[in-house]
């Protein structure tokens, strides 16, 4: 699995940075990481309760001694892919490069209009439901183009697939 999550996150990456206009030294130098369920776990974050999230983003705001001294950038963003839902819902039928596909893109949409200040991270209920639509338009948008085994039948369930996706949280 964590071969796939390479290879479809520089495909993810490629695709978000063309929608975005970045410059393949943006994409690098973003202010992102992804952790599995395994490292999540490991560093004592529980998985969410609910089988149908795939995904969640959360904030971390670094300490001085975190940051580099080229990068002075206070927040970071940690993509948590749950790949043990990920992987229930490709037993149900659904392509694992596919699904990792929109996942991450969805999730580095949210990085990427988060670090250019599109959309507030702290936001209301009703603000995050309003950048959770615009984030889910983004990524069928970005996703209309990209060509990954499984995909067009994937894009055709993401009326469902979108509520399971995104849960924005911030650490204590």
């Amino acid at each position: 699995m964590l071969n796939e999550v390479r290879r479809v996150l520089a495909l993810a990456e490629e695709l978000c940075g063309d929608h975005f206009q970045l410059s393949a030294f943006d994409l690098r130098s973003a202010p992102y990481d992804v952790h599995t369920a395994r490292e999540l776990i490991a560093d004592g974050i529980e998985p969410p309760p609910q089988p149908s999230q795939l995904a969640e983003l959360r904030r971390c705001d670094l300490t001085r001694e975190e940051r580099s001294a080229r990068d002075r950038r206070r927040t970071h963003y940690r993509v948590c892919l749950w790949d043990p839902h990920i992987l229930a819902v490709c037993d149900q039928g659904a392509a694992a490069g596919a699904l990792l596909l929109y996942v991450l893109t969805h999730e580095l949409v949210h990085v990427v209009r988060f670090a250019k200040q599109l959309a507030l991270f702290d936001a209301t209920a009703a603000t995050r439901a309003l950048e959770e639509q615009a984030v889910h338009q983004a990524t069928e948008k970005i996703l209309g183009r990209a060509r990954e085994p499984g995909l067009t039948e994937l894009l055709g369930h993401l009326p469902t697939l979108g509520r399971c996706l995104g849960s924005l949280t911030q650490p204590d």
